[in-house]
């Protein structure tokens, strides 16, 4: 006798939520600790995201720990990127990028008195929940669940593993986007396509071979 398999919903019929102003004196500075051969793409995606209601203002430095022939050209690419002035006048959160000998990525923040969130992530909650809030992933249980279940699979294929493993996660991740736009089925970029196309982003830097279709062109719609 088969055990009945639990079906996936998705969140397609995502709440709308009324915005509301960003009080900027809730806003303290951030300071990024990462390795450059572990680039945060998702800063990009953030600041697309953002665009025209939190304004990111980014510094980029190099610590003395990291030569110059450890900064790769994806890591200048990126800084570059990041480095990007918008001069239009929105409130904007500030953050310091900096380019260390790190095993895990690590955020800093004034509020939290100077306690570390590690792994890049643990960092995209982290900044989701104080962004602007129609963009909260955590609006009810059933899409905050949804979202989670994509973010602990990229936090998994952000770890060390055999390229069997890291395949069974891709895969995973290739079932849950199937044909849609975006990934849960939502109608715009969420929590969850920022973080996987960071790390699908970072997989192609280290030429990973052998991604399923789907996410081949997904990934091409949504790299930045």
């Amino acid at each position: 006798q088969q055990s009945a398999q639990p079906q996936q919903t998705k969140a397609g019929t995502q709440q709308k939520l009324k915005k509301k102003p960003i009080d900027a004196a809730n806003l303290a500075d951030i300071v990024i600790n990462v390795h450059p051969k572990n680039v945060p793409y998702s800063l990009l995606a953030l600041r697309r995201q953002w665009q025209g209601r939190l304004k990111l203002n980014a510094e980029v430095f190099t610590h003395s720990s990291i030569p110059e022939s450890e900064l790769t050209e994806a890591a200048k690419d990126f800084t570059k990127k990041l480095m990007t002035v918008d001069d239009r006048q929105y409130v904007g959160l500030n953050i310091t990028l900096i380019w260390k000998d790190v095993t895990t990525t690590e955020m800093v923040s004034s509020p939290s008195k100077l306690i570390p969130v590690y792994g890049e992530i643990n960092i995209i909650r982290f900044l989701n929940r104080i962004g602007p809030n129609e963009f909260h992933y955590e609006i009810n249980n059933h899409e905050a669940n949804l979202h989670d279940q994509v973010l602990d699979i990229c936090y998994l294929l952000s770890k060390k593993h055999t390229n069997n493993e890291r395949q069974q996660f891709v895969k995973q991740l290739s079932q849950r986007l199937g044909s849609d736009q975006f990934f849960n089925g939502s109608p715009s970029l969420t929590i969850s396509d920022i973080a996987v196309s960071s790390i699908l982003k970072k997989l192609l830097d280290d030429n990973a071979k052998g991604l399923p279709a789907n996410l081949v062109s997904w990934i091409a719609n949504n790299s930045y």
